[in-house]
């Protein structure tokens, strides 16, 4: 009887055929083994080369696949906090490159050196010329600034607070104190209610953005 026939299968391992056989690849079928050495389709099982053996024992084991789909998961919050991060610096850049308008009172003779200054082409014009004016004074102050940032416990910079992040002060039970120069905005999904409950008070040096109604529920607690 031929070695490779039913009677005989089952006492030669896969290793054994595919010396014998001299076969390539990694899984060879019943009937790719019978059309390439003309033997009979029944009487050979699916044969998988040792070192697929080896791949299916370790690496397709339940262990090994808990630890992959964790790497992934880990991978896939990590992505979400990146993101979520990154929406948030977006938003402090775009609302930071924004400006406020504001009016001021000039005596006619400054206004006229103003224009001097503008014909001479130092400056394009008098909006220009009156903004570097105010960052030369902020420059030459900026360790004021500092210092009181520190001491007041201020930040600097553009901060957007939304519900969801409300949500998560009332579940822990605590509430923000929320010091800023630059940008403070609560965001318009934010009921009075929630604000009160999660918010201790507000000191902002810039603008502070929020609802009429959320306004005037923090009433009392804004600097």
């Amino acid at each position: 009887m031929n070695d490779y026939s039913r009677g005989s299968i089952d006492f030669i391992s896969c290793a054994s055929v595919w010396h014998r056989l001299g076969l390539k690849g990694s899984v060879h079928s019943p009937q790719t083994l019978a059309q390439q050495h003309g033997i009979p389709a029944t009487g050979y099982r699916r044969c998988v080369h040792p070192t697929r053996q080896i791949y299916s024992k370790y690496l397709l084991s339940p262990s090994v696949v808990i630890i992959f789909v964790g790497v992934l998961l880990l991978v896939g919050g990590m992505l979400v906090v990146e993101s979520a991060a990154s929406t948030h610096q977006e938003y402090g850049r775009r609302n930071m490159a924004e400006t406020e308008k504001i009016t001021i009172n000039l005596g006619p003779v400054d206004l006229g050196r103003i224009d001097i200054l503008v014909e001479q082409g130092l400056y394009s014009n008098r909006t220009d010329a009156i903004r570097t004016g105010i960052r030369n004074l902020l420059d030459r102050h900026e360790p004021v600034i500092q210092e009181v940032a520190v001491r007041k416990s201020f930040v600097l910079g553009a901060q957007l607070i939304d519900r969801k992040m409300l949500l998560k002060q009332k579940r822990e039970d605590t509430r923000l104190s929320l010091h800023i120069i630059g940008l403070l905005s609560l965001a318009s999904d934010i009921d009075p209610e929630l604000a009160q409950q999660t918010i201790e008070s507000i000191r902002v040096r810039g603008v502070f953005r929020a609802s009429a109604d959320v306004k005037a529920a923090l009433l009392d607690r804004i600097d």
